[in-house]
């Protein structure tokens, strides 16, 4: 995984594998990159495959950058 400038609140909803999220915060802020981030994270530590983990977004523009930057990382 790429180390990236994060926030604190960043860095712990990346890091946080024991509990569910939600990620909420303005436009350009990293939202897409935490939950790419994240989900790189939860299938490294070898807690769900690929295809057990639903990310959601509301635009279909994340949702494309996403499906990109998954598919780059994996």
């Amino acid at each position: 995984m790429t180390e990236l400038r994060l926030t604190d609140a960043q860095r712990s909803a990346i890091d946080t594998l024991d509990s569910d999220v939600s990620v909420s915060a303005g436009a350009g802020s990293g939202k897409t990159e935490v939950l790419v981030q994240r989900f790189c994270r939860i299938v490294e530590s070898g807690m769900a495959e690929v295809d057990e983990i639903l990310t959601v977004t509301f635009t279909e523009k994340a949702a494309k950058e996403m499906k990109q930057r998954k598919v780059r990382e994996f």
